[in-house]
Parts: C-alpha cells; structure tokens; sequence
C-alpha cells in the first residue's frame, strides 16, 4: 500500500457502520475489535484436514484424530460444523491453553470477534486501504504457508469513493506483538524471565522465511518493527509447525508496497519511482537486522551478558546468541544490505538456536503468548450494551405497524392514507444509537427505563 501521507496521519479515522459491527475496543487510531451483527462467526470456514483443532494434541500423528473421533457427544450432530469451522477450533484451543483471562462465556465469543480496520478523512486513504487488502489477499492466494508469516486474510471489504464508507475485516491474532511480549517479559524479569534463545531463533528464522516470500512476490512491507511483528499460538494449519512453536506473523502492511508498480495518477504523490524501489527493499532488510538487535539486548537470557562481553563496540562471546547479534551490527554497517547476504549469514545460525528448543512450548513461555485483546470488563460492555427506546406519542400506533396492522398517516403530503408498510420515526437526539439496533426496538412503556445500563433517560422519538 502506498503510504500515507502526514494528513492521513493526523486525520481521525471513521468508526466501523454501527448496523453492521459492534464495537469492542478501538486498538489503534484506524482499527477496532469488533462483533459481527450478521455472522456467528468471524473466521473463514476449510476443508483442510490439517485445520487448527490439530493443535490440541501435541503430536503431529494425533493431528487427524478430531475427525475420527468426535471429542463430545454434543458433537455428534454436527460433524460438518466440526470439521469446517476454524471459530470452534480457535474457542477450543484458548480453553486447552489455559491463559485466557475472560470468563467461560466471553471465551466462546473469541471466535466469533473480528479486526475492522476503517479510512481517515485523507486524501488517497481509500486507495491506500484497498491496496492493503489486494497485497495481503496475493500473499494468501497461493498456498498454506503465508498463514505461517503474515496477516490473516481478508474476510470481507466494502470500499466506495466515500472514506466514511470504506472498511475492510480481518481475523484478529490472540497473541502479542514483539513489543508487548518484551514488555511482559520485562515486567517476569524479578522472576529471572527472560525469552530463551531457542525462541529468539525461531522468531527470526520465522521472520526470515516471510522476507523471502515478499521478496519473492516482489513486495516491500516498509515497517518492519516490534509492533508489526505479532506472536500467534493458535495457528491455522498444523501441517506446517515446527514442533508446535508459534507462528511468527508479520502484520499492517499499510505502508506496503509492490516494487515494481507502475506510477498512477491517484498514487503519485505518495507512490515511490523505480530509483527508490531498491531503497525501499534495503529497509526490509535494515529493520529485521535492527529487530534482531533490539530483541537480543532488551529481552534475550543472553542480555544481562552484553556489557561484560562487549569490548571496543564488539562483541567478544561463544554465546550463539551474542554472536548473532555482533553478525546483524557488522550487517547494518554495510551499505546496502541484501537478503541474500542475510540468508547466508544468519540462516544457518537461526536454524541451529532454534533446533536447540524443546518440543513443544514451555508452560513459563504459554502464558505470556496469549493475549485477549480485550478486558473481560470490555468485552462485556460490548456484548451487553443496549439501547431501550420510548415512545411517548402515538404508541399504539407503532404497535400496530409491528403488529402488520394498517395505520393511518397523520399530517403531511399523504394525510389519510393507509399503510401498513411503512414506518416514519423521526429522532431528536441519539440517532446513531437507533442505527445500532436497526431492526431491534423494544416496545415497553414503562417509565425511567435506562440507557446502555449507565442510568441515563430514555429518549422519546417524535413521529
């Protein structure tokens, strides 16, 4: 996606149609948690016998038993369900982990929660959202591994020359990204927690893999950092774990690019020309060596180890660890740092650390790779919230319109017409709150009804 301009930045982003999306939790400036209002579930349906429910037992050759044993009776009358929904599967595997700080019942909705991700009031803002979607559904057109090293895919989109109206969903990730999963390992460090080695390698080794994709398809992520690199425990597909570790996920590509796209008259201004391209590669390359280097030193086992191994600004070390990161400085150091160097430099390293690691991911390491993305305190604000509408004139009116009853139009340029079709409502506050609950009004004529639960008066609609 080209990126976006200052204006775009400094532009307030949209909120998702309340008829459609429920909202949760606004995540970032432009992107919001949200509850479908038309779907039980927000995770695409597979055939795939390799899908995640092979992720509750911790072999590869019980990877298949799911769809020969049915794990309850309850199940037995819903094989296609079963086997086809990715929602139950994601549901079934937070409660096997354990972490989950939601209540029993909030758990069941993680499946049916999706990532919406609107347009600022900017110029070029939908250009850049629907170039987003078209790179992320050509990393996902070819085969299983890009569910391995990027975004999930798109999972529905609406896009008009209106950024008000302009939106596209994906499936959220309940795992950290690289920065909040040093934050809390920061946070265990009096417990003398830190991430093992094993674990640094296959992050990178997993990171590595997924530059070698773009590179491949001829993209440039361009925002390479802890933020946009996000830990996924619940993967999609079995088939193609190491030993059960986390998928490495690699995610906003809205400054995202394809390296050789022709210049456009919408996209000039924020579109680079054929002699930056390589620049734009290079700073790829540049901001996972970077990563690597602030991964080790922040967060590793080997940090504490740094400044007693360090001597003149090298590092001096048998640490494999340490070794990496004097390999990703001496990298940086060169001008213009290239895949193929880093593959021939780090590849064979990252491989060995990682082999290093046990079979399967610690229980001190689990707990801290899962993330709710939301409070239970949130997530029940968003379930819970209602709006009760009162009708202090004509009642019986509205009555006998939801009842299919005729009714006569009052006043207006169709007086005394009769009609059971259509119903006029005209609001003189919280219109948006109606918008919210298109097709839900509640008719109760009790007095002082409240609000979204927080006590406040119910407003009257005149008609």
């Amino acid at each position: 996606m080209p990126p976006t301009n200052t204006d775009s930045s400094q532009a307030e982003a949209h909120k998702p149609p309340p008829h459609l999306f429920r909202v949760i939790k606004q995540l970032s400036k432009n992107t919001f948690l949200c509850l479908l209002r038309t779907r039980s579930s927000s995770v695409e349906d597979t055939d795939n016998a390799f899908c995640s429910y092979a992720i509750l037992p911790d072999t590869v050759s019980s990877s298949l038993a799911p769809f020969t044993r049915l794990p309850y009776d309850s199940f037995q009358r819903q094989t296609v369900l079963l086997e086809n929904s990715l929602a139950d599967a994601l549901v079934q595997n937070v409660r096997h982990v354990g972490a989950s700080k939601l209540s029993e019942r909030h758990i069941g909705l993680l499946g049916s929660l999706i990532i919406v991700k609107t347009c600022p009031e900017a110029p070029h803002a939908v250009l850049s959202l629907r170039n987003e979607m078209d790179i992320l559904e050509s990393l996902h057109a070819h085969d299983e591994h890009a569910s391995m090293h990027f975004s999930p895919a798109v999972v529905r989109a609406q896009f008009t020359s209106s950024a008000s109206n302009a939106w596209v969903c994906f499936s959220p990730t309940f795992g950290p990204s690289l920065r909040s999963l040093g934050e809390a390992v920061s946070a265990e460090q009096s417990t003398q927690f830190y991430l093992p080695s094993w674990f640094i390698g296959h992050i990178f080794h997993h990171l590595l893999a997924a530059l070698e994709l773009l590179s491949a398809e001829g993209i440039v992520h361009g925002a390479i950092d802890a933020n946009t690199v996000v830990v996924n425990i619940y993967p999609r597909y079995f088939s193609w774990r190491y030993r059960g570790y986390p998928d490495i996920l690699l995610t906003n590509f809205s400054t995202a690019r394809r390296t050789q796209e022709s210049e456009d008259i919408h996209t000039a201004p924020t579109t680079p020309t054929h002699k930056d391209t390589g620049t734009r590669a290079d700073t790829d390359i540049k901001s996972y060596l970077q990563l690597i280097i602030a991964v080790i030193s922040k967060w590793s086992d080997s940090a504490p180890f740094i400044p007693k191994a360090t001597t003149n600004g090298v590092i001096v070390s048998d640490d494999p660890v340490l070794l990496l990161m004097q390999t990703a400085r001496e990298m940086l150091s060169a001008p213009r740092p290239r895949l193929a160097d880093v593959q021939r430099r780090l590849g064979a390293a990252l491989e060995r650390l990682r082999s290093e690691g046990p079979h399967g991911v610690p229980d001190t390491l689990r707990r801290v790779l899962h993330s709710d993305l939301a409070t239970e305190e949130e997530v029940r604000r968003g379930v819970g919230r209602t709006t009760v509408l009162r009708f202090g004139k004509r009642r019986g009116d509205v009555a006998r319109v939801v009842a299919g009853e005729r009714v006569g139009i009052g006043a207006g340029g169709y007086v005394g017409m009769r009609t059971g079709r259509v119903l006029v409502v005209r609001f003189g506050v919280r219109r948006g709150d109606y918008e919210r609950l298109v097709g839900s009004v509640r008719m109760d004529g009790e007095e002082g009804m409240d609000v979204d639960g927080e006590g406040g008066e119910v407003d009257e609609m005149e008609m």
